[in-house]
């Protein structure tokens, strides 16, 4: 009998063993492959850069004053620079739970306006060391701009070690009017798509696209963004990171249905910025 415990404590052990959590599923890790989909447990994050390539950084929401600092231009029909500078935070509620905002951007040119507030909350459904899938909701509040809402299903996908991919689903719906000041809601459709690997363990470039389309409202119209990004991150090896550096250089609609002729190679903007990391206790 005794033989018999030792033998199944051994199996128990070995079973608990080999189902134990990595170090992608509650650890925020250096290498960008291996971030969580959620910020872990008491983990403050400070955006002077875009949260994450895909969900958080595209959509008709975000997509007015990205977080960073972004210089651009703003129409093929004018010469008008864009010049915008967003912050935002995020903080790790408890394990699966992330909470953030995007707070007051500031469109320096043309406008010279603060753009609308953005609140998000995300919850991590699947959480497997080379899956996560998510359910998060977005609200946007109107300063200049007008109420929004989405619902997204953010998803990464871990390709070994040092491949990232990060996709997902996005719903979109926007209290627009139309030229007569009659409501006609906004409804998009997004499918955004990011690609990001690990050059080395703190140096880490990627690729970052998607197709949006705006199914209802004052304009109807289908477009594809087109980017790549470089970044670093400070840190040491195999702790906790203590900043991201990026920059990103993109197409925000290089394929657009509502250009003459397909594309809009002309529009483009460059959006450096840094992401910063405190653990507020263990």
């Amino acid at each position: 009998m005794i033989r018999v415990g030792v033998a199944l404590a051994l199996l128990g052990w070995a079973a608990h063993a080999h189902g134990a959590p990595t170090v992608y599923r509650d650890e925020l890790t250096k290498s960008q492959v291996g971030r969580p989909l959620t910020l872990p447990r008491n983990v403050l994050r400070v955006d002077l850069a875009p949260p994450d390539l895909a969900t958080l950084d595209g959509g008709l929401i975000s997509d007015s004053v990205p977080r960073g600092v972004r210089v651009g231009r703003l129409s093929e029909l004018s010469d008008d620079v864009l010049f915008s500078i967003g912050t935002g935070i995020a903080f790790g509620l408890v394990r699966n739970v992330e909470l953030g905002a995007h707070f007051f951007p500031i469109l320096i040119e043309p406008a010279g306006e603060y753009g609308d507030i953005e609140l998000y909350g995300r919850y991590r459904l699947v959480d497997q060391p080379k899956f996560e899938l998510g359910a998060q909701l977005k609200l946007n509040l109107p300063v200049l701009g007008v109420f929004g809402a989405a619902v997204d299903l953010p998803a990464v996908f871990r390709l070994g070690d040092a491949v990232r991919l990060e996709s997902g689903v996005q719903l979109e719906v926007l209290a627009t009017e139309d030229t007569r000041g009659e409501g006609q809601p906004t409804l998009g459709l997004h499918l955004p798509l990011a690609l990001t690997t690990n050059l080395t363990p703190a140096l880490w470039t990627g690729l970052q696209t998607g197709v949006y389309s705006q199914l209802t409202g004052p304009t109807e119209r289908a477009f594809v963004r087109l980017g790549t990004v470089l970044g670093y991150t400070f840190g040491k090896y195999r702790q906790e990171p203590v900043a991201d550096v990026m920059a990103i250089f993109r197409f925000p609609r290089l394929f657009d249905s509502l250009a003459e002729d397909g594309v809009r190679p002309e529009v483009f903007d460059v959006v450096v910025g840094g992401r910063f990391y405190f653990r507020l206790r263990d």
